[in-house]
């Protein structure tokens, strides 16, 4: 996964935390049986991925362009961000919207999810049976890390977990209880 996020605070803390999370997590081992795999696997964020004297552009395409999926930090600041829009819109040229997972760090929902993220042209019948495509509208689902840090470690990640995992979040949510 890529984590796209804006540099600031409380975004930058929610993207460490999230890398930090997902490449710690450890798969209850009934999952991993099933699915025959061991972790989630390595996280790209910038700070610690990239090399100081890098051609950045160039490195943060190689990493989106082999990412299975693009994690958004949303917040005020993301939403205003030309490069997040940039990084959502490489992402997509190589990948579907299903594969961008996006995590509240702030806000109204509404308000900081990306436009692009928020529709799809999806084909539809008319009335005369014919294929006609139109935009519909997207409400994204998010893991929410507004808020309190210990309700979104315990109810929020496992609901990013799942996705990156390929597993439904009951199934890992009533595997994680036997676990405790």
């Amino acid at each position: 996964a890529f984590i796209s996020y804006r540099h600031g605070e409380l975004d930058t803390k929610v993207a460490t935390e999230i890398q930090n999370r997902i490449e710690r997590y450890v798969i209850p081992r009934s999952i991993r049986k099933e699915l025959g795999i061991k972790s989630i696997g390595r996280v790209f964020r910038d700070k610690d991925e990239l090399p100081s004297t890098s051609d950045l552009n160039d490195n943060i395409k190689n990493a989106i362009r082999s990412s299975e999926y693009l994690i958004c930090i949303c917040s005020p600041r993301y939403i205003e961000s030309i490069w997040c829009q940039k990084e959502i819109e490489f992402f997509l040229e190589s990948h579907d919207k299903h594969h961008i997972l996006t995590v509240l760090a702030e806000g109204d929902p509404y308000e900081v999810v990306p436009e692009i993220l928020c529709k799809e042209t999806v084909t539809v019948k008319d009335e005369n049976g014919n294929d006609v495509k139109i935009e519909a509208k997207l409400e994204p689902l998010s893991c929410d890390y507004r808020g309190d840090r210990h309700r979104a470690r315990n109810e929020e990640f496992p609901r990013l977990a799942a996705v990156l995992i390929g597993c439904r979040y009951a199934d890992l949510r009533q595997k994680m209880r036997r676990r405790r």
